[in-house]
């Protein structure tokens, strides 16, 4: 199911400005799971952090300037010409129907991807016997803040997390 998502959000990431102006501050392409959504991300992102703005209809030539930059595969690009940029262009067309959404699924996604990740790292901190470490983890994840409102992490919830980590250890 991740699979769809991904590829909704990389597709608001290449189409929806809405989505970089209100989300830029969690948008973080190295939590996606796939290696060529990540790819595609940081490709946004750096777009959006030059021009303020999502690639749109300048990424099919983004997308063969950075292919050639990061010496893809031709079977990479060959796939990338079949899979996304056929429905880039309904998805254009469909972009302001979609952006109250788009935002709302993102801004989840990628907050559910860092507690994932957050939950794998403090894990892996507790089996290795690094309480110190798991538990600075933690202190970091509670610093990340969202475009408008900080992300809301209470006591009781970080005990949750160490309580489960420590019963998977």
């Amino acid at each position: 199911m991740s699979r769809f998502i991904e590829r909704d959000i990389v597709i608001g990431l290449i189409t929806c400005t809405a989505l970089w102006q209100r989300c830029e501050a969690i948008i973080d392409p190295g939590v996606l799971e796939s290696v060529d959504a990540q790819r595609i991300g940081r490709w946004c992102q750096s777009y959006y952090k030059e021009f303020k703005e999502a690639p749109g209809r300048q990424f099919e030539n983004l997308f063969y300037e950075k292919a050639k930059e990061d010496r893809l595969p031709p079977d990479a690009v060959t796939d990338f010409e079949q899979t996304i940029l056929p429905s880039l262009d309904e998805q254009f067309e469909q972009t302001g129907a979609s952006e109250k959404y788009i935002i709302k699924r993102a801004r989840r996604y990628f907050r559910e991807r860092r507690l994932v990740l957050l939950g794998e790292d403090i894990q892996g901190a507790v089996e290795s016997g690094k309480i110190g470490e798991a538990e600075t983890l933690i202190k970091q994840f509670a610093k990340i803040e969202e475009s408008d409102d900080v992300v809301d992490l209470t006591n009781a919830y970080l005990n949750v997390l160490l309580e489960e980590a420590f019963q998977d250890a």
